[in-house]
């Protein structure tokens, strides 16, 4: 459910910020900067990548317990790209 919950907020964002400013314009390949054990997926109407990310429950405490996390990759629709990522995460 929590997967469910995540996923229906990223695709959401990704349109929502997505629609901004890319009209007409071509989309660059996804394949070209995908990150290393991503593979490619559809997130709404973008080409991006998606795979899962191990990070520590505990900041503090590096060798305890891991957690997965299931991330989509959007890269930039254009060739003005920002240096700042935008980031949703949900949970608490």
């Amino acid at each position: 459910m929590m997967y469910r919950r995540t996923l229906t907020c990223l695709v959401l964002c990704l349109l929502l910020f997505g629609a901004t400013g890319a009209l007409g314009q071509d989309v660059p390949d996804a394949d070209d900067d995908r990150p290393e054990g991503f593979g490619g997926c559809s997130v709404g109407t973008a080409r991006g990548h998606c795979g899962t990310v191990s990070v520590p429950e505990n900041r503090d405490f590096q060798d305890g317990r891991r957690l997965d996390l299931f991330v989509a990759v959007a890269p930039a629709r254009t060739d003005n790209r920002r240096p700042e990522p935008i980031v949703v995460l949900e949970g608490g």
